[in-house]
């Protein structure tokens, strides 16, 4: 009798350890609970005394059934809150955390908190407000409702493409500012990069893993919609960035997920992906003379590629901040960056291509910088800072010119092909074009 209440009780005692095991393997919940079952069971031997036996396994019964509450609970919360959601909850609280830093460091500026910067040989001199008067803002829009997301430029510099809100696109005529087409709903979720392939289709993607292909079709009078085409789905993060061939039949797509994918845009395949593990790669850029692509991210580095290999060219070392922009130059020998602590810098390659530490072009601590773009003749870059302030960098001579000071967070800069259209966007949803009477720059 003894021996057979001290086997019970050793079972029961295993019963709630046996549920934390349950709980970590949720599909096998049932096969479990059956083998505990078994074990009290098989344990049981005929006794006179079958009270307090009956007693006990009764017990054990009633624990088992707690267990399999328990365990349901744990299946409905996998099946609701899949891997997926969670991660995009995450990167999106990142992508805020990032907005929130950035707004701190401009107020602690504001009371002279941290000691000014002092200028380092090479650094730029003291700016010159409207030293490039060529330069004005012919239009602005504020008929987005929500914060515009992503922008692009087509290729022939007539259209201008945006994203707002919950994944909705809109088509803009870029030297009127007049809407000729909104699609909503293009995405369930916000849109984060957009490429023009060509001058008839439009490349979107974002945190629904998804990119889609539009074809712009002519509506009437001058009226465009979006027509779908299809989805180019591989990817397990969201896309950050989008860019495409000169000829508009590759695209080129960076993740949240490490990786950069090649894709061929009339049928939609897959022709390459190469990992970054490095870290997550939140810009991309592409220099179609030299066919190189430079990424860069959380890490601080810059990884090179071409198209036809899968593993880097070069690491571009000597940076330690994290990068929001990157570009690179026209003949493809200097390389930008934009980092989150305000800060641009430029990698030049040699002859050997070789590239030796970064030289820091600027600094200001107070605003990180949101983007940055080479001009075609390579003399300038153009960068745009969280604080509003709109520069264009004289790489000759050390020196930056402020085109201008928005009331308002710059979330996106782009610059046309042709130089004549410089296009921001804002956190209140607005847009601004410029327009260059320069011919070029």
């Amino acid at each position: 009798m003894s021996a057979n209440k001290a086997k019970f009780a050793k079972i029961a005692l295993k019963i709630p350890k046996n549920a934390f095991s349950v709980a970590k393997s949720a599909p096998k919940k049932h096969k479990i609970a059956n083998t505990l079952n078994s074990n009290v069971v098989a344990t049981m031997t005929p006794s006179p005394h079958t009270s307090s036996v009956t007693t006990l396994i009764a017990a054990c019964q009633e624990q088992l059934s707690s267990v399999e509450q328990s365990l349901s609970g744990v299946v409905q919360y996998l099946n609701t809150n899949d891997l997926t959601t969670r991660i995009d909850s995450l990167e999106k609280a990142v992508e805020q955390i990032k907005v929130e830093v950035s707004r701190i460091s401009r107020e602690i500026a504001k009371v002279d908190l941290v000691a000014p910067v002092t200028p380092a040989s090479g650094d730029f001199k003291t700016p010159k407000r409207s030293a490039l008067p060529h330069w004005q803002e012919i239009h602005k829009i504020n008929q987005h409702r929500e914060l515009v997301t992503a922008t692009a430029i087509s290729p022939n510099n007539k259209l201008l493409a945006t994203a707002m809100g919950e994944g909705t696109l809109a088509l803009w005529d870029l030297a009127t500012g007049s809407l000729l087409g909104l699609k909503s709903d293009a995405h369930s979720a916000s849109i984060l990069a957009l490429n023009f392939a060509g001058n008839n289709y439009l490349a979107s993607g974002g945190f629904d893993q998804k990119i889609k292909i539009w074809q712009i079709q002519k509506q009437e009078g001058d009226k465009l919609t979006l027509v779908f085409q299809r989805s180019l789905q591989g990817h397990h993060s969201s896309i950050r960035s989008l860019i495409s061939n000169h000829e508009g039949t590759i695209i080129i797509s960076a993740s949240y997920d490490q990786t950069i994918k090649k894709w061929q845009l009339e049928s939609g395949e897959l022709i390459s992906s190469v990992y970054d593990a490095s870290g997550a790669i939140y810009t991309i850029a592409f220099n179609r003379q030299q066919q190189i692509l430079a990424n860069g991210g959380a890490d601080g580095r810059v990884c090179l590629w071409s198209l036809e290999e899968k593993y880097p060219l070069q690491i571009l070392q000597g940076n330690s901040e994290s990068i929001t922009s990157v570009d690179i130059s026209a003949e493809g020998n200097n390389i930008a960056i934009g980092c989150i602590d305000g800060t641009i810098k430029l990698w030049q390659r040699d002859t050997h291509n070789q590239v030796k530490q970064p030289q820091s072009i600027f600094t200001d601590r107070s605003a990180s910088v949101v983007s940055i773009q080479f001009t075609n003749l390579g003399k300038y870059l153009l960068s745009a800072s969280s604080d509003g302030k709109l520069r264009i960098h004289h790489l000759n001579c050390n020196q930056y010119s402020l085109i201008d000071q928005i009331e308002d967070e710059i979330t996106s800069l782009k610059l046309s092909s042709n130089e004549e259209f410089l296009v921001i966007a804002t956190r209140d949803g607005s847009l601004r074009i410029f327009q260059n009477s320069a011919t070029s720059l």
